[in-house]
């Protein structure tokens, strides 16, 4: 198995337990004509709107399997725990959160005078048309939602003719260099917050070292890393983490072509940490 396909069998079977209760692994900016691969990425967004919150959503799985049905084809994971298509379910229920926060939610008034609202989802159909959540004022007495889920629409759709201007997708960085990792900036690996928080993620085979041998392993597999991130940007994996744009770095410890662990490093001014 290659080095890549290794790197994303890490990050889908170790990296995504880990982070609950992020979104799993998204494919939030695979649209993008000019990113040459699919940008996988997580995003944790603290405490801001829930889309269950904000909507009395019914039958959810049921308006998550007539969306299935209108966007690209993708693994959108096996059913579980009630869930048909488990990963499309949270991702539109953690992506509302971003969309939220950046206030790209459109409202209006139908021709009947009812109140209305959409958001952009960030999906697409086969042929390229844009899916927006539909929304119209709660009329369920026996929930407290201000609004209410309909369905799934394309921005073509009659009913979302009195919205002005359709509302745009959730913005996860400023500029496209920020999807890169930047091998020539200095990078400082906190060795101590590695191994104080993260010792149950190293390999059983490394736990029985010291402290200084398991830090000049990780040394030495950054080191590596920074030169597989030189001849092939994709290895280093951009992600959307609390409020910015990180990367998750896998590292080879026991062999160079099967990553052991992943780091997550942040650029912070003229450095990564």
């Amino acid at each position: 198995m290659s080095f890549i396909k290794n790197v994303k069998k890490l990050l889908f079977t170790v990296l995504r337990p880990k982070f609950q209760p992020l979104l799993y692994i998204v494919h939030i900016l695979k649209f993008i004509k000019f990113l040459p691969w699919i940008l996988y990425t997580t995003f944790y967004l603290g405490e801001f709107m829930e889309l269950y919150d904000f909507a009395y959503c019914g039958d959810f799985n049921e308006k998550i399997k007539r969306l299935k049905d209108m966007i690209i084809n993708e693994n959108w994971g096996k059913p579980k725990n009630g869930k048909d298509f488990p990963v499309l379910h949270n991702y539109i229920a953690h992506y509302f959160k971003k969309i939220y926060q950046d206030n790209q939610i459109a409202y209006a008034e139908n021709e009947n005078g009812e109140k209305i609202a959409c958001f952009n989802t960030g999906l697409l159909t086969s042929t390229y048309n844009d899916i927006y959540a539909y929304f119209i004022e709660n009329k369920n007495p026996n929930s407290s939602q201000e609004w209410f889920l309909v369905e799934f629409l394309t921005g073509n759709s009659i009913k979302l003719s009195k919205i002005a201007e359709l509302p745009r997708i959730a913005t996860f960085f400023n500029s496209i260099d920020d999807l890169f990792f930047d091998t020539k900036l200095e990078l400082r690996l906190n060795a101590e917050h590695i191994l104080r928080d993260n010792y149950e993620r190293f390999p059983d085979e490394l736990k029985r070292y010291n402290n200084i041998m398991l830090v000049n392993l990780l040394e030495g597999a950054i080191k590596i890393a920074k030169k597989k991130i030189e001849r092939n940007y994709k290895t280093a994996v951009p992600q959307f983490f609390d409020n910015k744009i990180q990367f998750l770095i896998p590292l080879c410890l026991l062999d160079t072509q099967k990553p052991d662990i992943a780091i997550a490093i942040s650029k912070d001014t003229a450095r990564l940490v």
